[in-house]
C-alpha cells in the first residue's frame, strides 16, 4: 500500500536523524567507537554488490575500564550508551537495521596499585547487560521491538604476544513484531535479503541468543588478526534455531584502518537468512 511505504519511508528519515544526532553526541561525550566499513560483496546468487557495515557500540575493554572506572566504585562499573547497527547493500546481499540503548552492570576483583583501587586485570569480569530497542531490515517491512538481557563474562587476554581474547554472552530476548508493509515481495527468492525466519508479522517474540567471539594476534604477525564469531538464536516461540556466522581475517594498515577479509554463513537478525556471502572491505575506526 502507498501509505504504508511512505510510512517506512518517514520512519526511515526520522530514524537515521535520530541515529546521526545521537552518534554525534556520544562521540563528543564519550569514547564509544564508530567503525565504518565498505567493499565489495560476492553473494550466494552469485551477485557482485556493494556493501556498507557501521557499527557503533560500546568495547568493553582496557579502553573502556580505563576511562569509565572510579576507585570510588570499589568492584562494579554502571554505564548506558546508544548501540546501533547497520549492514546493507546492492541485490540480494544481508541487511540489517538494529538500534538500542545498552546498559551493563560490570562486577570484577579489584587490587591497590601505589595506594590506588584498580581493577584486577588478570581476573574474570561479569558483564550484566540489558537493551531496549528495535531490528528490521532495510526496507522495514517488519519492525521488531525487543527488551534484551543477558550475561557475559570475559578475560582482558593473555600479556603475551599471542594475545586470545573470548566473549560469550548468553542473552533472553522478549519483544513484538510489527508488520509495516504487507505487499514488498523479493527482488531474489534464491538471495540473502528475504526474511526466512518463523517469526511472523504481528506476533511476540521469545528468544534465547548465545553470541562468541575472540580476537586471535598470531606472533610475528602482530598485524594480522583473526576474528571468527557466531551467533545462535533458539526462537521458543516457534521451536526453531537460527544463526549467523562469519571468519573474517583482519590486516592492520594503520591505527585506525584495516584490510579485511570475511566470509558469512548465516544473516543473523532479523532476516535469519540462510544464505552466505564473501566480502573484501576497508574499516575505518573513528
Amino acid at each position: 500500500m502507498c501509505y504504508l511505504n511512505k510510512l517506512s519511508l518517514v520512519a526511515l528519515c526520522v530514524i537515521l536523524n535520530l541515529s546521526i544526532g545521537t552518534l554525534l553526541f556520544a562521540q563528543e561525550e564519550s569514547s564509544t567507537p564508530l567503525d565504518l566499513t565498505i567493499g565489495t560483496i560476492r553473494t550466494e546468487a552469485e551477485a557482485a554488490a556493494l556493501g556498507l557495515l557501521v557499527e557503533f557500540a560500546e568495547d568493553i575493554g582496557p579502553e573502556y575500564l580505563l576511562n569509565n572506572y572510579k576507585p570510588e566504585k570499589s568492584n562494579w562499573l554502571f554505564d548506558i550508551s546508544p548501540s546501533i547497527e547497520l549492514q546493507t547493500g546492492e541485490a540480494d546481499a544481508f541487511n540489517r537495521v538494529i538500534a538500542k540503548l545498552v546498559g551493563n552492570y560490570i562486577r570484577f576483583d579489584t587490587t591497590r596499585v601505589a595506594g590506588i583501587v584498580t581493577p584486577k586485570s588478570n581476573s574474570l569480569f561479569h558483564v550484566f547487560p540489558f537493551s531496549l530497542g528495535f531490528e528490521t531490515d532495510r526496507k522495514f517491512d517488519n519492525v521488531s521491538f525487543l527488551l534484551e538481557a543477558g550475561y557475559v563474562p570475559f578475560h582482558l587476554g593473555s600479556p603475551h604476544k599471542i594475545g586470545l581474547k573470548t566473549k560469550v554472552g548468553l542473552f533472553l530476548q522478549t519483544g513484538y513484531k510489527f508488520e509495516v508493509d504487507d505487499q514488498s515481495m523479493p527482488a531474489n527468492p534464491d538471495g540473502g535479503a528475504i526474511d526466512e525466519s518463523e517469526e511472523g508479522p504481528n506476533s511476540g517474540l521469545f528468544r534465547v541468543k548465545l553470541d562468541g567471539k575472540t580476537d586471535l594476534k598470531l606472533g610475528t604477525f602482530e598485524s594480522i588478526r583473526l576474528m571468527p564469531r557466531i551467533r545462535l538464536w533458539f526462537d521458543l516461540a516457534n521451536f526453531a534455531i537460527y544463526y549467523g556466522s562469519e571468519a573474517l581475517v583482519r590486516f592492520d594498515l594503520a591505527a585506525n584502518k584495516s584490510f579485511d577479509l570475511k566470509y558469512e554463513k548465516g544473516s543473523g537478525a532479523p532476516n535469519f537468512n540462510e544464505g552466505e556471502q564473501f566480502s573484501a572491505n576497508i574499516t575505518v575506526a573513528f
